[in-house]
C-alpha cells in the first residue's frame, strides 16, 4: 500500500539525491523554499483522492486474497482432524 508517508520520504530522498548530485553549493532563499513547499502541497492535494482510491482497492484485493487463504488453511486443518 501506498502510504503518504512513505510519498514524503520519497519525495525527500530525491530531492536531497538531485541537490547531493551537483557541485555547485545552491543556497535557496526564502521564497524558493516557500515556492517548493507550495508546489509540493499543490500537487500532494491534486493526488490525494487518486492515492486514496489507489490504497482502498489494493487493500480490498489483498484482504480478500489473506481471507481466501486462510479459509483454504483452516479448511485442510479441519479435514485432517476429520480423517483422525
Amino acid at each position: 500500500m501506498i502510504n503518504i508517508r512513505i510519498l514524503k520520504y520519497c519525495f525527500l530522498i530525491l530531492f536531497i539525491t538531485v541537490l547531493s548530485c551537483t557541485n555547485d553549493k545552491r543556497i535557496f532563499t526564502r521564497d524558493e523554499f516557500n515556492a517548493i513547499d507550495s508546489l509540493y502541497k499543490l500537487e500532494l492535494a491534486n493526488n490525494k483522492g487518486k492515492l486514496d482510491s489507489l490504497c482502498d482497492s489494493l487493500y480490498q484485493v489483498n484482504y480478500s486474497r489473506m481471507v481466501d487463504s486462510i479459509k483454504v488453511v483452516r479448511k485442510k486443518e479441519i479435514l485432517d482432524l476429520l480423517k483422525k
